[in-house]
């Protein structure tokens, strides 16, 4: 997949400063051939995440993130026609699994991408998790063979350890982008634009982006015997998440899909780097 930089892209985010931190270089190299379809606004409705974050209401963390991330697009070169809202609730997306494979699938029929972008099954987020399923799901609807679908190193749990920007091994094999000094730069620029967010994003490196093509994943399994969400305290488990997508139209494919765990047959881990503008 090393022409991805050709390609007319869609990247599907879970929330605002994903696309940040997993493609903000990309996004900068592919310029106006790129949209950013964002699936919530990254503000939990529950108003104690707002005042740990010091605002004073969900709608003002609302905003707040809306300018965040105006902003990092902005610096990587999209303007307001590039992004795309579908209106999900932060932390509540698997509740919300069919509307969002409605809204998403139209949003794509609109933008006729010929490479989608999105987050990897991995249970580091539950957010995470339901846009890999409306993307999976929403490309099945359109039934488009020209359409190829990709995802992001994200971040996950790993051997009792919290591991960003790579993905679980054993997937397909990836292409690294390999950030020069002026993007890496400019990544930080807009990293920097989301002082909501300064603790949880300052840690993420800045040298390479990766990315790889989407194994068709089997949804009614967990992604890893480690779900980095269960140990959030929002009582939320893999199975209540599995529970709450079960019932969204073309779930019933997943069930004759891949073992848990393997993500491509005979797939290495190795890596094709990206190189050049």
């Amino acid at each position: 997949m090393t022409d991805w930089l050709a390609a007319r892209t869609v990247l599907v985010v879970a929330h605002p400063d994903d696309e940040t931190i997993s493609a903000g270089a990309l996004l900068g190299r592919l310029g106006r051939r790129a949209h950013v379809v964002l699936v919530t606004d990254g503000a939990p409705a529950d108003p104690r995440f707002a005042r740990e974050a010091g605002f004073p209401s969900t709608a003002a963390y609302a905003a707040a993130r809306r300018r965040e991330m105006r902003a990092a697009l902005g610096l990587a070169g999209l303007g307001p026609r590039r992004l795309h809202r579908l209106g999900g609730t932060d932390q509540q997306t698997h509740l919300q699994a069919d509307g969002l494979i409605d809204r998403l699938t139209d949003r794509l029929r609109r933008l006729h991408p010929a490479l989608v972008l999105t987050h990897p099954y991995e249970g580091g987020h539950p957010d995470h998790d339901t846009a890999a399923f409306i993307v999976q799901h929403a490309l099945a609807r359109l039934d488009a063979a020209s359409v190829r679908a990709g995802e992001f190193a994200s971040y996950h749990q790993r051997d009792g350890r919290f591991v960003r920007a790579a993905f679980l091994p054993n997937g397909p094999t990836q292409s690294v982008l390999w950030l020069d000094a002026t993007e890496r730069r400019v990544k930080s620029a807009m990293i920097d634009c989301y002082p909501s967010q300064a603790d949880i994003l300052r840690p993420f490196p800045l040298d390479a982006e990766r990315f790889r093509p989407t194994p068709t994943y089997d949804f009614t399994r967990p992604p890893t015997a480690e779900v980095h969400y269960e140990s959030f305290g929002w009582g939320l488990t893999w199975a209540d998440w599995r529970a709450a997508v079960a019932g969204s139209v073309g779930a019933a494919a997943d069930e004759q899909q891949p073992e848990p765990g393997q993500r491509g047959e005979g797939a290495d881990q190795q890596q094709d780097d990206l190189k050049g503008r």
